[in-house]
């Protein structure tokens, strides 16, 4: 986990590790997932202390689904939370998330992976999303645990 790593790739790893049951977790396995959600946060959410803006590519703002090899904002905290971690530094992303919550209470398929060609197209872009909505509605609700 150095500063030159892929922010998607991180994610992605940190991901896969989060997914393993707490019997798998060795010692070992806990320590990357510790380093690794570190260096989600910094790199991912926070750069330094300067803030989510300072940090977040503009597309992670617009959540998607499916992610495919990039994230969002969504699966980032998702990853986190999933991984254990329960730090205040999350909270902006949070707050960003629960933002983009429309009216009547759904958020809209942003992901720019929605657009791709794939045999069947889940949602269409800047539609009402029923697997984004879905995701938001996990993510704060496993922040509402914490």
């Amino acid at each position: 986990w150095c500063p030159r790593d892929c922010r998607s790739g991180a994610v992605k790893s940190l991901k896969a590790l989060s997914s393993l049951s707490m019997h798998q977790r060795t010692e070992d396995v806990k320590g990357s997932m510790r380093r690794g959600s570190e260096f989600v946060i910094d790199q991912c959410l926070n750069s330094g202390g300067n803030g989510l803006r300072a940090t977040a590519r503009k597309e992670w703002f617009f959540p998607g689904y499916p992610h495919m090899y990039d994230t969002d904002l969504l699966e980032i905290v998702k990853v986190l939370i999933a991984s254990g971690v329960r730090d205040p530094r999350i909270d902006e992303a949070v707050r960003c998330i629960r933002s983009r919550r429309s009216e009547d209470g759904r958020w809209l398929q942003g992901g720019s992976r929605s657009s791709e060609k794939y045999l069947v197209r889940l949602e269409r872009k800047g539609e009402e999303s029923r697997f984004v909505t879905l995701e938001a509605l996990l993510v704060l609700f496993g922040t509402k645990s914490r």
